[in-house]
């Protein structure tokens, strides 16, 4: 009796080992349905509509079609990058029309705050509309004289006093009187402006202003001259645009 002995196989190696499972898995599933007609019908026609237009593609096709058709995308990413860098450009532009919007306000702000701060520095109220004369004219620093005296002006006396006070020649003609500091801001330019306007003399073109006295209290006699016409009036030192503090009603001089 002989035995035959076959060779051995690796395993794995027959086609009917199944390593994963799957066979079996789809071997326990019932059998399909057979496909709908129609949907075979679909999909044939579907395969059959593929291949013509491929042969169609085929017969017509040619070294130009293919290198257009090559070029195609690059001019599409061309004017993608181009877009955009024309957006990004825009986005700058309008970022630095901004910038030099703000600053230049910025810049207008600070000028103006510039501009009015050697006024407030110096004590100059800046007459309004209804202040001025009817020329137009504003009081200048050079237009205003001030002097301080011991001049007792009388309400008896006072247009004739007040007429020397007119044609007197000042000394020193500046826009601040000697030891301001010791009367007021009465002695100063800014102080006297806001005392015209309270009395309602701020339209003058020459102002001469005495701090002296007047019926024996401290007070200053002014002879503002307005088109040419000048007029007296006494006030007290305290007078201010809030507080005319008038002494002597204001008489023109002849």
């Amino acid at each position: 009796m002989s035995t035959l002995i076959a060779p051995r196989k690796p395993a794995g190696s027959s086609p009917d080992d199944d390593q994963t499972g799957v066979r079996a898995l789809l071997s326990g599933l019932p059998e399909p349905d057979p496909m709908p007609a129609y949907l075979v019908e679909r999909i044939s026609a579907s395969l059959a509509a593929e291949q013509a237009q491929r042969a169609v593609l085929a017969s017509d096709a040619s070294v130009t079609p293919l290198l257009a058709t090559r070029r195609r995308p690059r001019r599409v990413l061309f004017s993608l990058a181009g877009a955009a860098a024309a957006v990004v450009l825009i986005g700058v532009l309008g970022t630095n029309l901004v910038r030099d919007n703000s600053a230049g306000g910025v810049t207008s702000a600070a000028s103006s705050r510039l501009d009015s701060a050697p006024r407030e520095a110096g004590g100059l109220v800046p007459p309004s509309s209804s202040d001025k004369s009817v020329s137009g004219d504003t009081l200048a620093p050079a237009s205003i004289r001030i002097r301080v005296s011991t001049v007792r002006y009388t309400q008896d006396a006072f247009v004739a006093q007040a007429r020397k006070l007119r044609d007197i020649a000042f000394a020193s003609p500046q826009p601040m009187a000697t030891n301001s500091s010791d009367v007021g801001l009465i002695g100063t330019t800014g102080g006297l402006i806001s005392c015209l306007n309270a009395i309602g003399a701020g339209g003058a073109q020459l102002v001469e202003a005495d701090l002296a006295f007047y019926e024996g209290q401290p007070a200053v006699v002014i002879v503002a001259t307005t088109n040419g016409v000048p007029t007296a009036y006494a006030v007290g030192r305290g007078c201010s645009q809030n507080d005319a503090s008038l002494l002597h009603q204001g008489v023109a001089l002849p």
